[in-house]
């Protein structure tokens, strides 16, 4: 089955950024997204990345492919990214999305993730908090499904 998945460092709290993740969540059509979240540790990098090297493991996500959420990360128009999602579903099935806490992520997790199947992604060249980068995040795979389906919220 394809699945998509967000992981992230920290709970998000706000709920007008939940109010508006949800509403793009229920627009989905083709499979859904499970976000899954670890604690955040104060700037700990190693700590935080052990966690999410943890979540991974458990979720039984380690034959997945991974885009590590990076401001150096490569930057895809909206049209590239969904021909990347596409391709990377059909050949792997299971795609993680892994969003850093406020220090970014740890060497382990990204010596563990260049070990596996994994692409830096970025959203933007500027900085974004984390809750805020969940929620691009989620509009960008929405509008990804948009221009695979030809519905018209993508002009």
């Amino acid at each position: 089955m394809k699945q998509l998945y967000i992981l992230g460092v920290g709970k998000i709290k706000d709920a007008l950024i939940l109010k508006l993740e949800n509403e793009y969540l229920k627009r989905l059509t083709q499979g859904q997204i499970e976000i899954l979240e670890t604690k955040a540790m104060d700037d700990d990098t190693l700590s935080e990345g052990s966690k999410v090297i943890e979540k991974i493991e458990s979720a039984k996500l380690t034959k997945a492919h991974f885009f590590l959420m990076q401001e150096k990360g490569k930057l895809y128009d909206s049209r590239e990214f969904s021909k990347l999602l596409s391709q990377k579903l059909e050949s792997k099935g299971q795609l993680v999305f892994v969003i850093g806490g406020a220090a970014g992520h740890g060497e382990n997790l990204i010596e563990y993730l260049n070990a596996k199947e994994m692409s830096p992604l970025s959203l933007s060249p500027m900085t974004f908090p984390h809750r805020l980068a969940r929620l691009i995040l989620i509009e960008q795979l929405y509008r990804a499904e948009c221009i695979r389906s030809g519905h018209p919220y993508h002009k």
